[in-house]
C-alpha cells in the first residue's frame, strides 16, 4: 500500500492572478504543490464572499521554495496595484521592526521599497520605531 504524500499551507494568495506568478516558478523548479480555493468569510448570510488561494507544499520543499521565490527575477519585481506601494515611509520601516508579523514577500519587498524611495538601510536607526 502507498502512501500519500502530505502537503502543508504554505502560502496564502488573495486572488488566481496573485498566485499565478508563484505558481509558474513552482513548475519551472518542478516542485509539486496543491492549490486549494476557500472562502475567508465565514458568515454564511454573506453573498459576496470573498475568495482565498491555499497553496500546499510538501514540507521537504518549503526551504526550496523559499530560496528561489526570494531570488526569481519574475518574483522580484512588485506590482504598480500591489498594496506596500500604498504603505507609507514608517509602515514599511515596521515591517523591518517587526518581521515575525509579516509574511515572507513583504519582508522582502518592505526594503526595497524603502530603497527606492531614498533610504539607506545601512544607516536606517529603527531603534526610535520600536516600542
Amino acid at each position: 500500500m502507498q502512501t500519500k504524500e502530505v502537503f502543508l499551507p504554505y502560502r496564502r494568495f488573495d486572488s488566481w492572478q496573485d498566485a499565478q506568478k508563484f505558481i509558474e516558478i513552482l513548475e519551472k523548479k518542478e516542485i509539486v504543490y496543491e492549490l486549494e480555493e476557500y472562502s475567508k468569510d465565514t458568515n454564511p448570510l454573506i453573498f459576496n464572499k470573498s475568495q482565498e488561494i491555499l497553496l500546499k507544499l510538501r514540507q521537504k520543499d518549503f526551504e526550496e521554495a523559499g530560496e528561489f521565490v526570494l531570488q526569481d527575477d519574475e518574483v522580484s519585481e512588485l506590482d504598480s496595484n500591489h498594496y506596500l506601494n500604498e504603505f507609507t515611509d514608517e509602515e514599511l520601516i515596521e515591517i523591518l521592526v517587526k518581521p515575525h508579523e509579516w509574511g515572507e514577500l513583504d519582508r522582502t519587498f518592505a526594503p526595497k521599497l524603502l530603497i527606492i524611495r531614498g533610504y539607506d538601510l545601512n544607516n536606517l536607526d529603527i531603534r526610535h520605531y520600536i516600542q
